[in-house]
């Protein structure tokens, strides 16, 4: 079996699933995020570690394609800015309906959206966290991810007690607060010309 990315190529006697993985590991280092392979011609997508385990046994190349560092962080960014652009004015409205304790079944979904929402913007935080490729402004957005994280566990707990005013409280004084500093912030930084 032969691995390729980019100029590398390795060959491999046995195609041990956990092998290819840490080899592929290895000629991506840190400086790159993977995308998707080309296993025998077809393009496979998803998570790399079921791809491996699933196809590897019959591949005889798979080539790897992925994304440097920085352009994947920017790609980060930019999922970031739409997501909260689009969420504040539903955002808004949800607020309103659950302050007067008239919330629609429409706000309680749009509340579990919310809540997956926050869990995917966590995730993107641990992303570029630990990237090496940190843009200057995240030490900025760094403090109000650590906000919305701890805030989290509570917003749960609310929205699994149908508790409409606490529920208010955390999103007008925390979320909805946090969500346009993170549209400020992100406009800031995705606008600007890549290099």
């Amino acid at each position: 079996m032969k691995i390729i990315f980019h100029e590398q190529e390795v060959m491999l006697e046995d195609a041990v699933p956990h092998i290819v993985f840490e080899v592929i590991q290895q000629m991506l280092t840190d400086r790159y995020y993977f995308d998707y392979f080309i296993i025998d011609g077809l393009r496979m997508d998803g998570d790399p570690q079921n791809i491996i385990e699933d196809y590897v046994s019959d591949a005889e190349v798979i080539e790897v394609i992925a994304i440097e560092a920085t352009q994947f962080i920017v790609g980060l960014q930019q999922s970031m800015a739409g997501y909260v652009t689009t969420a504040l004015p539903t955002l808004r409205i949800t607020v309103e309906r659950f302050q007067q304790q008239e919330a629609t079944a429409q706000q309680w979904q749009d509340l579990h959206d919310l809540l997956e929402g926050m869990q995917w913007l966590q995730q993107v935080y641990t992303t570029v966290a630990s990237s090496t490729y940190v843009p200057k402004e995240w030490l900025t957005l760094q403090q109000i991810f650590v906000q919305l994280i701890q805030v989290l566990p509570q917003l749960a707990s609310h929205l699994e007690a149908k508790n409409q005013q606490g529920i208010a409280h955390l999103l007008q004084i925390t979320i909805y607060h946090a969500f346009e500093q993170i549209a400020d912030q992100l406009h800031l930084f995705v606008e600007q010309p890549k290099n």
